[in-house]
Formats: C-alpha cells, sequence, structure tokens
C-alpha cells in the first residue's frame, strides 16, 4: 500500500480500554506522529484512555468507546466517525469501524496470524503492512508541566530528595493471579529501606491501597506509601524519577517501559514474551514450573508459579540492576 502522505490531514486512531494494552498501543501513535507531523489525530479508546493521554498535544480529540453499548449506539458511534472526514484508520481492535468511517487507507479488520511475540511489536507490524516504516518507534510524552509539578510537591512533602535513589514498588494487579506475595513484597521493603540513600515507594491507584496499606503494617522498613496519590501521567513522571521498578504484571509495568526505566518483572500465569519489560535493563523473574504460563483466570495448583519465586529472588536482581 503506497501512502500520499500529504493527503493524510486526519488520522483515526482507535486503542485499546485495559491501561496496560493501551500503553503498549503508544508507539504505533509515537509513530504516527513522527510519519504524519501535520496530521489530526483523533483517538477512541476505552473511559481510561482521556487520562493518559491528555498531555499529548497531538491529539485533537478522544471519543469514548463502551464495547457494551447497544447496536444502536455503535452505529451512531459510526455515523460520527463517517462524518468526521478521516484519511486514515489504524485500529488495535481489528474492527469495522475504519471501513464504516470511510478512511481512504486503513488496517485490516483481520488479525495476523499467531499469538507469539511481544505485544508491542505485535501493534507496530499493523503499521507496517501498511507501508509506514516503524523502526525506533517512540513513546509519546506521557505527562505535561502540571504533572510534574504535583509530583515533586508531594516528594518534597514526604522528604523525598531529588539525590534519592528511588525505587518505586507496584503490589497491585487487577487480576490477584498476577499478585506476589505480600510477605515477600515487605521483605523486600525492608531490605531496600536499610540502604541509606534509597527510598523504597509503594505506588498503585486507590484499588490498590488495601494491599499497600497490608504491606506497610506488616513492618516494611521506612518505606513510603503513594498508593492513589498520583493519576497515571503523574505516575509515568514519577516512574522516571525512580531507578527502577519492582512490579507484578501490571499497568506500571508497561508505563516503566515508555519512560526507558529498568524493571524486574514478576511473572507467573502470564507469558512474559508477551507482556515483558521492554526497558533495556530489565529484569523477569519466574519460575520453571510445567504449567507456567498458563493465562488461566483460575489456578488449579495453588499459584506455585508465583509462591516459588523468593525474596531472595528479587533483592538479588535488584543488587545487580542498583549495583548495591
Amino acid at each position: 500500500m503506497k501512502i500520499e502522505k500529504t493527503g493524510v490531514k486526519k488520522i483515526l486512531f482507535i486503542t485499546l480500554s485495559n491501561i496496560g494494552d493501551l500503553v503498549l498501543t503508544l508507539p504505533v501513535l509515537g509513530v504516527l506522529k513522527r510519519e504524519f507531523p501535520k496530521a489530526s489525530i483523533v483517538v477512541l479508546a476505552g473511559s481510561g484512555a482521556g487520562e493518559i493521554l491528555r498531555a499529548d498535544t497531538s491529539v485533537s480529540d478522544i471519543l469514548v468507546y463502551n464495547k457494551r453499548a447497544t447496536l444502536f449506539d455503535k452505529l451512531k458511534l459510526a455515523l460520527k466517525l463517517k462524518g468526521m472526514g478521516f484519511d486514515m484508520a489504524v485500529d488495535m481492535r481489528h474492527s469495522l469501524f475504519p471501513v464504516l468511517a470511510g478512511a481512504r487507507y486503513r488496517t485490516s479488520i483481520f488479525k495476523s496470524p499467531g499469538r507469539k511475540g511481544h505485544r508491542k511489536e505485535k501493534h507496530l507490524k499493523v503499521l507496517s503492512a501498511m507501508g509506514i516504516p516503524i523502526k525506533d518507534a517512540p513513546f509519546p510524552l506521557l505527562f505535561n508541566r502540571n504533572d510534574r509539578l504535583h509530583v515533586n510537591s508531594i516528594l518534597n512533602e514526604k522528604g523525598i530528595l531529588p539525590e534519592d535513589k528511588i525505587v518505586a514498588i507496584a503490589p497491585g494487579a487487577k487480576s490477584h493471579m498476577k499478585r506476589w506475595k505480600i510477605d515477600g513484597f515487605t521483605d523486600v521493603c525492608v531490605h531496600l529501606s536499610r540502604e541509606a540513600n534509597i527510598r523504597a515507594v509503594l505506588v498503585g491507584d486507590e484499588t490498590d491501597k488495601i494491599i499497600n496499606s497490608r504491606i506497610i503494617d506488616n513492618g516494611a522498613g521506612k518505606a513510603y506509601d503513594l498508593s492513589g496519590c498520583f493519576n497515571l501521567r503523574e505516575l509515568a513522571y514519577f516512574l522516571s524519577l525512580s531507578k527502577l521498578l519492582i512490579t507484578n504484571d501490571s499497568a506500571p509495568l508497561h508505563i516503566a517501559g515508555s519512560v526507558g526505566i529498568p524493571v524486574i518483572a514478576i511473572f507467573g500465569p502470564t507469558d512474559h514474551r508477551k507482556y515483558g519489560p521492554i526497558s533495556p535493563g530489565s529484569i523477569v523473574l519466574r519460575k520453571g514450573v510445567a504449567c507456567s504460563p498458563c493465562e488461566k483466570a483460575i489456578c488449579e495448583f495453588d499459584l506455585e508459579c508465583m509462591k516459588q519465586i523468593s525474596s531472595e529472588d528479587v533483592l538479588n536482581a535488584a543488587e545487580q540492576i542498583l549495583l548495591l
């Protein structure tokens, strides 16, 4: 497909709803910005997209897509898209919307065969199939000046200094199957807190406050709990200030990849080859349990794949990255 770039004035970018999945599609948005710098980009995504994309000045509008909407509402949306006059539609959902929108250049409604490979690379291949170069695909900047000011204010209030080594720790995950043990995170916090210039900081959203408070109550040394303090853009900036993120397979893992900090990623039932960290220097911790990765919603074997990962495994990996 040969694309006349000068004729592309308006682009529809349809991305995914889950925050972690959405972040892994952002390099596609980065390529679109780079290859079509004068085009206006409209994003169609789930309700959480606005929070994470609001700092991107190249995104002219964000439309909310509700996958549980009625057929009538979906048809109304299709008519709205048709009236917006898109020249190109890039769809990570492989839906009929690009066809219904009447875009001259559009991605295929058929998914590429095969399930192997990292999701970031699979998303980018959608563009390469259109003849758009994807080499050195950039991540868009997720945070703005106000986000930086707010984060710096909170860190100053907590007594965390610019010269401190911040180690971010994200014990939460949407699925309990992906969560490493509370005692393990507690032990890691205790040991990292003993280092004079390291600040172990627990992060997460409002739903992670219960997990993080259990770690603090369990005796997590001098760890700080900043769960619920940051929105997603502010979390991206905070992670950019950190030397390391220790996390389950969750959204913070992928946000850390967008800002390029090393990650210690704890994996069990999910496949690190698809969803593992992409930052240089990152380490995946997993055990060679026969059933892992199962990618199932319910475990038949008491999550042995997660339980076998020890705090020593995590601390040894942290020592390797931080050179303690």
